[in-house]
């Protein structure tokens, strides 16, 4: 969510305000959207989901082989994610390692 709120603000803007319940008066539009992430990320660990690959035992060393993985499963023949919007292999494996 840190690396591709950016791409679609709007979107996160209204997952926070809607299904985190983040107050909007008097904050930024970014300023909700972090609120929400954090909300989110504290959900997750509050019922025992890792936080981290690290926490998952996964290293930097695991990275090429999932998105690998990933790209294999998952990437259309134009070498994207097919999502909106689309993921490249290298947004792939910055989100890993902004998730180790």
């Amino acid at each position: 969510m840190n690396y591709m709120y950016a791409r679609r603000p709007e979107r996160y803007f209204c997952f926070a305000k809607n299904v985190m319940q983040v107050e909007t008066k008097n904050k930024t539009q970014e300023e909700v959207i972090r609120e929400g992430i954090e909300r989110f990320r504290n959900f997750w660990g509050a019922i025992g989901v890792p936080q981290s690959l690290h926490e998952a035992n996964i290293t930097r060393e695991d990275l090429p082989f999932i998105v690998e993985g990933v790209v294999k499963v998952s990437f259309g023949q134009d070498g994207m994610l097919k999502c909106i919007p689309p993921v490249s292999r290298e947004d792939v494996l910055e989100v890993l390692k902004l998730a180790l």
